[in-house]
């Protein structure tokens, strides 16, 4: 079981399911409602330069992290340890 997916579930889970924005470090994170599932989609980007570019995108499933075509999402060290960090964020 994927630590950063149940730290998106719970981060919706304490917002009622409604979609999260998180900001810090150059880095945006949205945490949305899954498809009327009880999981969390989520994308992570980077601002450059005024831009908004896409770091990592997905969503949880049973404790785990996936693409959008439904395998097995593997995220760098870096890009995880970002997301959780801005998951512990006061918001």
């Amino acid at each position: 079981m994927s630590i950063l997916a149940q730290r998106l579930l719970q981060t919706l889970k304490k917002h009622r399911f409604q979609p999260v924005t998180l900001q810090g470090d150059s880095y945006v994170l949205e945490v949305v409602p899954y498809h009327g599932k009880i999981e969390a989609g989520f994308t992570l980007w980077r601002l450059e330069g005024g831009e908004l570019v896409p770091v990592a995108s997905g969503h949880t499933e049973n404790g785990h992290l996936l693409t959008a075509e439904g395998f097995a999402l593997q995220l760098p060290a870096d890009v995880e340890r970002t997301m959780l960090t801005l998951l512990s964020r006061k918001r």
